[in-house]
């Protein structure tokens, strides 16, 4: 295996305070708009972000904002269907909300603006970057994210360390399974992600290349620390 491919959010960096607290307060901007005042639970966001596909919160945050709007939120989201996405949404419920509006107001959280602090400083590094130079003299390093490339250098600059390999939001959304081949030539490896988007990318890539990537998911009893230690040891032992 060649390669250890990264998502960002949730694996690398702990988005927690910053990209959840962006889809919460712009959920509850555009509620107030119609009319409704609710407090959104993060609980709720973290639970639909995994289940979904939703390659970037601007998606996730119009199908909160549908699923507020038209029942109960958190019966929605627990029978969302696994895997399905924006469209899935809109399909059944439409489109209410502008855009480019969405997204200035989500920005506006999370970038800061004139009369807000920016949330991307809440954000920490989850992974030991000591733990990704060591796993670097045995793979190549790679990230697929949906963040944009200013949010992904804001990312680089919180885990400390620069990403030569890395596909971002302008290249494509997952789970594209060209979107693994364009970062790794077809070659094997692992990818370390969070959600449901990330297994479908790499059962996707398996698929249309017919190769044999690997998945591991971080969760409340995995982090990346743990697979990385993994992943180098078992690098180590070859070396015997």
């Amino acid at each position: 295996m060649k390669w250890i491919v990264f998502d960002v959010d949730g694996v690398l960096v702990d988005v927690t305070e910053s990209f959840d607290l962006s889809v919460k307060f712009t959920v509850e901007y555009f509620l107030k708009k119609f009319g409704k005042f609710i407090k959104v639970d993060v609980d709720l966001i973290r639970k639909l972000r995994i289940k979904g596909r939703f390659n970037d919160d601007f998606k996730l945050s119009e199908a909160l904002i549908d699923f507020y709007l038209n029942g109960d939120a958190e019966e929605l989201v627990n029978n969302f269907p696994e895997g399905k996405g924006i469209e899935w949404v809109r399909k059944n419920w439409g489109n209410k909300i502008d855009n480019d509006s969405l997204i200035n107001v989500f920005n506006t959280f999370y970038l800061g603006g004139e009369s807000s602090d920016s949330l991307w400083k809440n954000e920490k590094s989850i992974v030991d970057v000591n733990l990704l130079k060591e796993a670097g003299k045995f793979y190549k390093i790679g990230i697929i994210t949906g963040r944009n490339r200013k949010e992904t250098a804001l990312a680089e600059r919180i885990v400390g360390m620069k990403f030569e390999n890395k596909i971002t939001r302008e290249d494509g959304e997952k789970p594209d399974p060209f979107l693994l081949y364009l970062l790794t030539k077809n070659e094997d490896g692992f990818y370390i992600g969070d959600t449901t988007t990330d297994k479908m990318l790499v059962l996707n890539y398996n698929k249309a290349y017919h190769r044999n990537f690997g998945f591991y998911i971080v969760n409340g009893t995995t982090n990346v620390n743990k697979i990385l230690e993994e992943l180098i040891h078992s690098q180590k032992a070859w070396e015997f």
